[in-house]
């Protein structure tokens, strides 16, 4: 540990001291768990493959981040993550301020606020079909006579088998 680890004996309460963690490995429950605390653990690795089979091998996925000197690549290296979203090269943007959408994926949460994609999380959907015609009963529907059976037949030969059902394509 570089720094914290305890509460923070200037206040009452669960104020937790922003903690800093070296020589942590992948099978720690503060590498696997969200901790949703003041907690920065360090885990050195491979490379930048190593890196993101680390990051996306977890069953959480809110938000992460992305540090590097080149910006394109900590685009492309976000663009890998399976995260709900993933700041680059900072940790301080509210997503209360912005239009950005906000939330979770895999066992981090369902759904998004904040944007359009956010407002309309609030909304229920509704599928409404109308019959085509204002009848008492569908002409296809049981009971079913030799009048209807005739009358089929020639509806499906003038579609499929007239010049007409030819100029259709049928």
């Amino acid at each position: 540990m570089l720094t914290g680890g305890r509460r923070n004996p200037a206040y009452s309460g669960y104020y937790y001291e922003p903690t800093v963690l070296v020589d942590v490995n992948h099978s720690m429950d503060i590498m696997r768990e969200e901790t949703f605390g003041p907690v920065l653990p360090i885990q050195v690795v491979r490379d930048e493959e190593e890196a993101l089979r680390l990051a996306n091998d977890t069953r959480f996925g809110l938000n992460a981040n992305v540090w590097t000197r080149d910006r394109h690549k900590g685009k492309q290296i976000a663009n890998q993550l399976n995260s709900g979203s993933v700041v680059v090269d900072d940790c301080m943007v509210s997503y209360a301020i912005t239009e950005s959408p906000f939330g979770g994926v895999k066992e981090s949460g369902i759904g998004r606020v904040n944007g359009e994609i956010g407002l309309k999380s609030y909304c229920h959907l509704q599928s409404v079909a109308l019959g085509r015609f204002a009848t008492k009963r569908e002409f296809f529907w049981y009971p079913y006579n030799a009048k209807k059976l005739r009358l089929v037949r020639r509806l499906v030969d003038f579609l499929y088998r007239s010049r007409f059902g030819k100029l259709l394509g049928n």
